[in-house]
């Protein structure tokens, strides 16, 4: 049986493979303005605002570490650590504890989809929640690739420790003991996600810890990315980093990838402020703020 954690909105750091706190994630928001509004135009969301500051965002950076720099609070994070990111492609993301030389990877930091399409099935996806709940089938999903079926909303991801090795009991909430901070990062279901925490605030969310068979890649392709999936685990903490296998493969340093690593434990909403989204639009995030 999968194993699976309980986990609430404040846990989740990460939007895909950008470091954000979840409560403040573009298709979370979205999904709080298509609550207040379901005729809300595709223009005036949260996501279709994100992506075009995005793509333009992307076309000036040289790297990596400059679509990164937008998204981490320099007060938090020792930029100086972060200099492997300057080998790695603007397009590009890189997570060290799942794999491995991050400069194999070209192009997986942000998939924007086709936005028109995305925005259709969203609005069936939130409906059918909306009528009908949220319903979990680890197997489903197994037997549906990328789980786009609506009567699979299964979420999966894995956690993130700054503390000492730990299990973790199934169906409990991540614990963090003092000095340490344990956060949620999700692989797959952000959407999913994000309607079920605008649905349902005061709930937690069951999560599906990463295994092979739930983990589609989307990002990356080839033999190093099999190779790296056939590893992938249900936590990872940073007591263990040298084990990792962006570290171990000499793809990066130890200290580079413990700070890669901080900077989704300490994910926040800087995005918001350097976006400028609020000078643009000042408006777009009253009442939708948790």
């Amino acid at each position: 049986m999968t194993n699976y954690i309980e986990a609430n909105i404040d846990m989740i750091c990460n939007f895909g493979l950008t470091p954000i706190d979840f409560k403040y994630s573009p298709v979370y928001l979205t999904a709080r303005q298509y609550m207040i509004n379901p005729n809300i135009p595709l223009k005036e969301t949260v996501y279709f605002i994100y992506t075009e500051w995005l793509k333009e965002h992307i076309r000036q950076s040289k790297n990596c570490l400059g679509v990164y720099r937008k998204f981490f609070n320099p007060k938090n994070i020792n930029e100086d650590e972060l200099h492997y990111l300057e080998r790695i492609n603007e397009n590009a993301g890189y997570v060290p504890w799942i794999r491995g030389d991050g400069e194999k990877f070209k192009n997986d930091l942000h998939v924007i989809p086709c936005l028109k399409k995305w925005w259709r099935g969203f609005e069936k996806l939130f409906e059918s929640i909306e009528t009908n709940g949220f319903k979990y089938d680890a197997q489903a999903y197994r037997n549906k690739r990328h789980g786009r079926d609506l009567n699979c909303q299964t979420v999966t991801g894995h956690i993130l420790s700054s503390g000492p090795r730990r299990l973790y009991p199934p169906g409990k909430l991540p614990t963090e003991e003092k000095n340490e901070k344990t956060r949620v990062f999700i692989s797959q279901g952000k959407t999913r996600a994000s309607i079920f925490f605008a649905l349902f605030p005061d709930k937690t969310l069951k999560i599906f810890l990463d295994e092979p068979k739930l983990f589609h890649a989307r990002r990356g392709s080839g033999k190093q990315a099999s190779r790296d999936l056939k590893k992938i685990k249900n936590s990872y903490f940073l007591e263990e980093a040298n084990t990792w296998p962006g570290v171990s493969g000499k793809g990066v340093s130890l200290r580079s990838a413990e700070e890669i690593f901080k900077m989704f434990l300490e994910s926040d909403d800087t995005w918001l402020s350097n976006s400028k989204i609020l000078i643009k639009n000042p408006n777009i995030l009253k009442g939708i703020l948790k």
